[in-house]
């Protein structure tokens, strides 16, 4: 997640510069920040009853759009049906 600390925190862990706890903030920090956009987008989706049931629904039409090409081509190739 920060792979342009990497260095810093393993001198300093290798050192005994940096404490554990410290680290652990660190990452805890960073994830945070890292999750923080996906955190908003469901305070989003929660404020809007439905939208979940709709996505998944959208979701599934394309699933099994694509299911149904799918098995024709199977079908096809395996020359059955």
């Amino acid at each position: 997640f920060a792979p342009e600390h990497v260095d810093e925190i393993r001198k300093g862990c290798e050192s005994a510069q940096l404490g554990c706890v410290d680290c652990k903030k660190r990452i805890s920090k960073v994830l945070s920040d890292h999750l923080a956009p996906l955190r908003e987008k469901r305070r989003e989706l929660e404020s809007k009853p439905g939208a979940i049931e709709e996505i998944v629904r959208a979701g599934d039409e394309k699933a099994r759009a694509t299911a149904v090409d799918t098995m024709a081509m199977v079908r096809e190739k395996m020359k059955i049906g």
